[in-house]
């Protein structure tokens, strides 16, 4: 092949790709055409509720964001955060998410609302094993959803260009989401706050591996505080 044809390739290539204008265009009809379609779920018949909402959160939440930034948008993953962390700043905005949420904490347990909503499932207090595979496999594969989709497809792949503004829009976005889905109730307030600090996990470490784990870490300490407590 002669230089001339290479250069015809990589410039027919270029073509092909979407512009930066484009991507961001798709990728805010693609973030928004996702939520209205997950929200908006008809319910099936031949399911219950519940695997309903595990089996559509996951492939609007998780499947199809992977999917998008790879076939359709041609970037690595790694634009959605998954990748190495730069673990310094992930141990100090993790460390200052998990004592900012103690302190959060301290001021909601006395609110009889937050009490009576933050319920945890009965089973849990039968056995601390129950206890750990609920916080492992429930919490973390929901924690793992809502990092790919905020922290990586709207905080990073669409947002990323704002700079740390980015944290704020994606923490208000979820919150809005999570409300107009699930009612805004205490139930959701420490999920609500943990959306911020893991933003700023996100950001500022490059990697949602490393706000996936903070974000887990805080919710076992808030189950453990309300095992122990109630």
């Amino acid at each position: 092949m002669s230089h001339t044809d290479l250069s015809k390739d990589i410039s027919n290539m270029k073509k092909i790709l979407p512009t930066q204008k484009e991507k961001t265009i798709m990728t805010t009809l693609f973030v928004f055409v996702s939520l209205s379609l997950l929200y908006s779920l008809p319910e099936s018949q031949s399911l219950d509720l519940i695997t309903q909402e595990v089996i559509a959160s996951i492939i609007f939440l998780l499947v199809l964001p992977m999917i998008y930034c790879k076939m359709i948008l041609k970037e690595p993953l790694s634009s959605l955060g998954i990748q190495e962390a730069r673990w310094l700043p992930a141990l100090f905005w993790g460390g200052v998410m998990v004592a900012a949420g103690g302190v959060f904490l301290y001021f909601l347990l006395p609110i009889e609302g937050f009490r009576l909503a933050y319920q945890l499932p009965p089973f849990m207090e039968r056995s601390f094993v129950w206890f750990v595979a609920y916080e492992v496999i429930v919490v973390g594969g929901i924690a793992l959803l809502y990092e790919v989709f905020f922290r990586g497809l709207v905080m990073k792949l669409w947002l990323g260009s704002l700079g740390p503004l980015a944290i704020v829009l994606q923490s208000i976005l979820f919150v809005g989401f999570i409300g107009l889905s699930s009612g805004f109730s205490w139930q959701y307030a420490v999920l609500c706050y943990a959306s911020l600090f893991s933003g700023a996990v996100a950001y500022f470490s490059r990697s949602i591996y490393a706000s996936w784990l903070a974000n887990w870490i805080l919710f076992f300490l808030v189950d453990l505080v309300f095992l122990v407590l109630y």
